[in-house]
C-alpha cells in the first residue's frame, strides 16, 4: 500500500511521524490494534486467551524496550529526518569581482567599509548587525574563550604578526550544550565538554604573503592550506574549488561541515544543528585575503530564523573588493621591509623557543651516541656545530651554552673531556625532563617548552 492509501485508510500520515518514540508507539498501536481485531474474531476461549498473552507479550517488551532507551539516551524528542543542510541563497559565493580604487578606501561611499589597513572594501551590513575590528590574537581569544595574551600564540604561529580583522556579525547566534556520553559530532562520540556557540557571521583578515617560521614567500594555495589546518582537525571537509575572480584575481575555497546531534541548543531538549564555514583566500596586490563565512541551520524553528540571514551574509562576501595598486620600486622596496620587520619581530619573540626546540631534539638523537668513541664523538660534535650559529642568529645568549660552544672547540683541537662533561649534564637533565614529561606532559613539544635543559632545576 502506498502512504497516500495509509494516510487515506487510517488518517495517519507516515511522513509526520517525527521522533523514535513514535514511531515504536504508533507499532504498537497497528500491532495491538490487529489482536484486538483477531481477539473478536476468536473461535472459543483457548483462542482468545492465547490473543491475550501475545497482546500482553508485546506490550511488555514494547515497554522494556522504551525503557532501555530511555536510559541508554537513544530516544530523544529529535525527528528522525536529517537536519536541512544549510544553504545559501545563489549556492556559491563570488567576491572579488571588480576592484577598488584608493579614492574608493580613502573616501568609502555611503553604503560602503574601508578595511582596518585601508586596502579593500564592503558593503555596510544591516543595522541590526555589528561591525567589529579586532586583532587576530582578540579573534582567537574570542573563539576559544581565553585571555588575548594566552592567544597571541596561536596569532603568531599563523602569521607572525597581529592584524587587525573585520568581523560582520549577525545578531542571530545560539549556544549548545555538548554531552559527552550522548552527543554526536559528524556522527562519532563528542569527546568535548566546552559548549559551541553558532553564529552567523563574515570575518575578514589578510593572509599574509610570508609566514613563520621560514618567512618564505609561499604560494597563495600552501597558505590557505596552512591556514585551513584547524578546520581540517575539527569538522568534515566538503568541497575545494580553485579558479579566477571575476576582477581576474586567483582565489582558493573551502566548505567545512559539523553536524551535531543530541545536543542542546539555548538550553532546550535535545536536537540537531549543522554547523558550516566557507574559507576562501583571495589574491590580493597590497596583500592575499581570507573571508570565512560562518553559518547553520537546525530543526523546527532555528531553520527559518536564520534563513533570511544568510541571504545578507551572501551579498556581504560578494561586495568584497581588493585595492588595486600599481607595482613600482617603492611599492616592492616597502613590502620587503616591511616582510624584514615582522621576521625581525617574530624571530625575537620566538627565536629561543625555536632554538631549544631543535636542540632538544638533537640532543635526543645524541643520546645513542657513544661520545667516548672517536667516530660518535665526531657525530655529535658535526650534529652541534651549526647550534652555535643558529643561536647567534636568534639571539640566544646563555652561559652553559657558552660554556658548550667552548668546549666543542677543545674538543675539536684533541681535548674531549670538558665536551663529554657537558654531553653527559645534558643528557641527565633531558632524562629528567623526559620522565616528568611522561606523567602528563606531550612529548617533545613538552620538552620543548621546557626551554633551557641545561638548568631544568629553575
Amino acid at each position: 500500500m502506498s502512504i497516500e492509501g495509509i494516510t487515506r485508510t487510517t488518517n495517519v500520515d507516515p511522513t509526520k511521524i517525527g521522533t523514535l518514540f513514535a514511531l515504536l508507539a504508533l507499532f504498537l498501536v497497528v500491532s495491538e490494534g490487529v489482536l484486538i481485531a483477531w481477539l473478536f474474531r476468536a473461535d472459543d476461549s483457548r483462542e482468545r486467551s492465547l490473543v491475550g498473552l501475545c497482546m500482553t507479550i508485546i506490550f511488555v517488551i514494547f515497554l522494556l524496550v522504551a525503557l532501555y532507551m530511555v536510559r541508554r539516551g537513544v530516544i530523544t524528542t529529535e525527528r528522525l529526518t536529517a537536519v536541512p543542510a544549510p544553504r545559501l541563497p545563489s549556492g556559491e559565493i563570488s567576491p572579488a569581482s571588480s576592484d577598488a580604487s584608493i579614492q574608493e578606501v580613502d573616501k568609502p561611499r555611503s553604503d560602503d567599509l574601508a578595511s582596518p589597513s585601508g586596502d579593500y572594501v564592503i558593503h555596510k551590513p544591516p543595522n541590526s548587525w555589528t561591525v567589529r575590528k579586532i586583532t587576530l590574537a582578540g579573534l582567537f581569544a574570542e573563539t576559544y574563550r581565553v585571555d588575548e595574551h594566552d592567544a597571541r600564540s596561536f596569532a603568531d604561529a599563523l602569521s607572525g604578526t597581529n592584524p587587525e580583522v573585520l568581523i560582520l556579525e549577525s545578531p542571530l547566534s545560539v549556544q549548545i550544550s555538548v554531552d559527552p556520553a550522548k552527543s554526536l559530532m559528524d556522527d562519532s562520540p563528542a569527546l568535548t565538554a566546552i559548549p559551541l556557540t553558532a553564529k552567523v557571521r563574515l570575518v575578514v583578515h589578510p593572509l599574509p604573503r610570508v609566514l613563520p617560521p621560514r618567512f618564505t614567500a609561499w604560494p597563495l594555495e600552501q597558505r590557505f592550506l596552512l591556514y585551513l589546518r584547524d578546520f581540517l582537525a575539527a569538522t568534515t571537509l566538503l568541497a575545494v574549488n580553485s579558479g579566477t575572480t571575476g576582477g581576474g584575481r586567483t582565489f582558493h575555497s573551502a566548505v567545512f561541515r559539523q553536524h551535531l546531534a543530541n545536543v542542546k541548543i539555548e538550553g532546550s531538549t535535545s536536537s540537531q544543528v549543522e554547523i558550516r564555514a566557507v574559507a576562501t583566500a583571495i589574491e590580493g596586490d597590497v596583500s592575499d585575503y581570507l573571508l570565512i563565512m560562518s553559518y547553520f541551520s537546525g530543526t523546527g524553528d532555528i531553520g527559518k530564523l536564520v534563513a533570511d540571514e544568510l541571504t545578507t551574509l551572501e551579498s556581504l562576501a560578494n561586495s568584497f573588493r581588493p585595492l588595486v595598486i600599481v607595482r613600482d620600486k617603492t611599492t616592492s622596496d616597502k613590502l620587503a621591509a616591511e616582510r624584514q620587520q615582522a621576521f625581525a619581530s617574530w624571530r625575537e619573540r620566538h627565536g629561543e623557543e625555536l632554538f631549544y626546540t631543535e636542540f632538544v631534539l638533537t640532543f635526543m638523537r645524541i643520546k645513542g651516541i657513544d661520545v667516548r668513541d672517536e667516530d660518535g664523538l665526531q657525530e655529535a660534535l658535526t650534529l652541534l656545530s651549526p647550534f652555535e650559529s643558529l643561536a647567534g642568529s636568534l639571539n640566544v645568549v646563555d652561559d652553559d651554552l657558552t660554556k658548550l660552544w667552548q668546549a666543542m672547540r677543545e674538543a675539536r683541537g684533541g681535548d674531549p673531556e670538558a665536551f663529554h662533561e657537558c654531553v653527559m649534564e645534558a643528557l641527565e637533565d633531558l632524562e629528567a625532563i623526559d620522565e616528568s614529561s611522561v606523567e602528563g606532559d606531550d612529548g617533545v613539544e613538552g620538552l620543548a617548552r621546557e626551554a633551557d635543559i641545561w638548568d631544568s632545576t629553575t
